[in-house]
């Protein structure tokens, strides 16, 4: 069964893409990545400042995108969304300092600790900021991740096509040795603002396949980057939206591939 949704707008925070209008000339013509000596994990703003204050890099690094994604959007928007919160492997800071302390003699976990330790607590950071009612949803699928994150989101746009949904995915690099055994390089971030599909919107339409070969990108360095984050793997398909052409791009996703065929916005 095939679901067809639409984008209505997208956003970016990564080293170098900062945000979408920044990337679009090298994402459209994949040139060479900007570099950048150390990226900056923005503060939330919109958070109370206690909140702000015990937000870790990967929160930050979400609201970032999914700033970026409202940007044009009206102010009330994010409070009306449902949200699909997509990251591979969470909060693995504080997944490491949790596992330091228990290695310690007397073992001292603070609360604060524990709190930025589950899987969905950038989603309730983000209900926090933005005073969300909308039925949320945080998964993980490994590098399939941000296919699952489109699957989830396009399967609530069915059920009911009054729904909008933002989808965010993003993972940031671990600390070592946590590295060793998943091994991220980069911090990279993406959110999409979905619906049903209206004239306008850059429409998808998602299949899965069972066989065949993810897409790939040309450029060596590019391809480097959209291997290196689970949520970079969503490079094909920002580099179409980019370039405005139609295409087909193949995600990996938790049990194969998911086809997505994308239609250009009219100009």
């Amino acid at each position: 069964m095939s679901l067809k949704i639409g984008v209505r707008a997208w956003g970016l925070a990564a080293p170098g893409l900062s945000n979408w209008e920044a990337a679009l000339p090298e994402l459209r013509e994949l040139t060479a990545i900007p570099t950048e000596e150390e990226f900056r994990y923005a503060p939330p703003d919109k958070l109370p400042r206690n909140e702000r204050r015990r937000a870790t890099r990967i929160t930050r690094l979400a609201f970032s995108a999914c700033a970026d994604a409202l940007r044009d959007q009206p102010a009330d928007t994010a409070a009306r969304l449902n949200t699909v919160f997509a990251t591979c492997s969470g909060d693995m800071d504080t997944l490491d300092g949790i596992c330091r302390a228990l290695a310690q003699p007397e073992i001292a976990l603070s609360p604060l600790q524990f709190h930025n330790s589950v899987h969905n607590a950038t989603a309730g950071y983000w209900s926090i900021a933005s005073a969300a009612h909308g039925a949320s949803t945080s998964i993980s699928a490994h590098d399939g991740t941000f296919a699952a994150g489109l699957m989830e989101a396009a399967t609530q746009i069915a059920d009911d096509p009054a729904t909008e949904v933002l989808l965010v995915c993003y993972d940031i690099p671990p600390p070592q040795p946590l590295q060793q055994g998943r091994p991220v390089t980069q911090p990279f971030a993406v959110a999409l603002l979905l619906g049903t599909a209206q004239e306008g919107d850059w429409q998808l339409t998602l299949d899965s396949k069972a066989v065949g070969t993810e897409t790939t990108l040309p450029e060596p360095a590019w391809e480097q980057c959209r291997l290196d984050n689970a949520a970079a793997r969503s490079l094909p398909l920002l580099h179409a939206i980019a370039q405005g052409k139609p295409g087909d791009i193949d995600l990996p996703a938790a049990s194969g591939l998911l086809r997505v065929s994308c239609k250009p916005r009219p100009k």
